[in-house]
């Protein structure tokens, strides 16, 4: 069986620094304001809408009954939305990049602001409300921010490695 812990540390990241390596990077960070604000704020909407509505028809009995804290975790683990079929239409009849591009990168970034609202919310510990959402809030900038950091360094390190590494000089390790 596989375990959540192996497939966040060994299976996602390759495929997220693919989805980072292969973008434009002008046209990401030209657009980054909007970009986040989709990817988070979209993000957020999304999970509360899903998971609030999972809740009240709960509480009507017209679908299964779950907690709140199960409810939004369902609803921050669903809402991360995976565009590969409006990017391929979008390749193939040649939309303008701004708009690629947020789709783009959007779609890169609401995966991990759904993992991190998924975390936040399953160690959401059942305390004074008021506190709690203080205390979640924290945990998710925390939580991303430590990301973002670990990320770069590995990113620093990995490309001054392959700065020093001649690499040319033996084709059989070469990509």
């Amino acid at each position: 069986m596989l375990n959540p812990t192996i497939f966040f540390l060994v299976m996602l990241p390759p495929i997220i620094f693919e989805s980072g390596y292969s973008l434009h990077k002008g046209n990401f960070f030209a657009n980054l304001g909007s970009i986040v604000l989709f990817a988070v704020l979209g993000t957020a909407i999304s999970a509360f809408t899903v998971g609030a509505g999972l809740y009240v028809l709960g509480e009507a009995k017209i679908s299964y009954a779950l907690t709140a804290k199960q409810s939004f975790g369902f609803g921050a683990l669903i809402s991360a939305v995976d565009p590969v079929a409006t990017l391929a239409i979008f390749s193939a009849i040649d939309v303008h990049p701004t708009l690629y591009m947020l789709v783009f990168g959007e779609s890169v970034l609401n995966d991990a602001v759904s993992i991190v609202m998924t975390d936040t919310i399953i160690h959401f510990n059942d305390t004074e409300a008021g506190s709690a959402i203080g205390s979640a809030i924290g945990d998710f900038f925390l939580s991303f921010t430590m990301s973002g950091v670990v990320g770069v360094i590995f990113a620093l390190v990995l490309a001054l490695l392959l700065k020093h590494l001649a690499l040319h000089n033996s084709s059989s390790l070469e990509i």
